[in-house]
């Protein structure tokens, strides 16, 4: 293609944008008159498109934000959602039920109270009134033997002895041992303080 023939092709293209503006411009309405003559009233064009405008704006619903005192003698006026601000209607209903809630369970703390008062107290849990010293692995089965200070003697146990006739080994971790009281049969779980250095 050569120069001509693309300068001709741009002035083309660049002649139909125009005519196209101006006729959305105009709103269509003065393209039947001529686009270049001297009697083209761009303000009819505007008011006509504005005049227009205002139709279709009148069509649309009107909202009112104007404040309307409710009627004294309607007992529940519906609220306007808006007006802003607290509604006192849905304050007193909160209140009321607040307070309910309140009677309510003041009544069943009032009945639950005498029978709490006849539960007997339990009799004081079992500990272990010893002190663990620590813990230590053997390298070969890699069973732990747990070290303890009983009533001025140290002991090392693993899992079955019995201490003192008492106390019965269930189990040794790392970090906590198990006993079970042999007086009563409760378990005890004593946990292991790591020293840090």
């Amino acid at each position: 293609m050569n120069e001509k023939k693309r300068m001709g092709l741009m002035l083309g293209v660049l002649l139909v944008l125009i005519v196209a503006n101006l006729y959305f411009r105009l709103g269509g309405d003065g393209i039947g008159a001529g686009l270049f003559s001297d009697d083209t009233d761009l303000e009819e064009a505007w008011s006509a498109k504005a005049l227009r405008n205002l139709t279709l704006l009148e069509t649309l619903p009107e909202l009112s934000f104007s404040i309307q005192k409710p009627d004294s003698s309607e007992k529940n006026p519906e609220r306007n959602p808006f007006v802003f601000g607290a509604d006192r209607r849905r304050e007193h209903e909160a209140r009321d039920r607040l307070q309910q809630l309140a009677e309510t369970r003041k009544d069943v703390e009032e009945k639950a109270a005498p029978a709490a008062e006849v539960v007997a107290e339990a009799p004081p849990k079992v500990t272990f009134d010893g002190e663990i010293m620590g813990t230590l692995q053997d390298s070969n089965s890699g069973k732990f033997r747990v070290s303890v200070h009983y009533k001025h003697e140290y002991y090392t146990l693993s899992v079955g002895d019995v201490l003192a006739e008492r106390f019965k080994v269930l189990s040794i971790q790392e970090n906590q041992v198990r006993f079970s009281n042999l007086k009563d049969g409760e378990e005890i779980t004593v946990k292991i303080k790591t020293q840090t250095r």
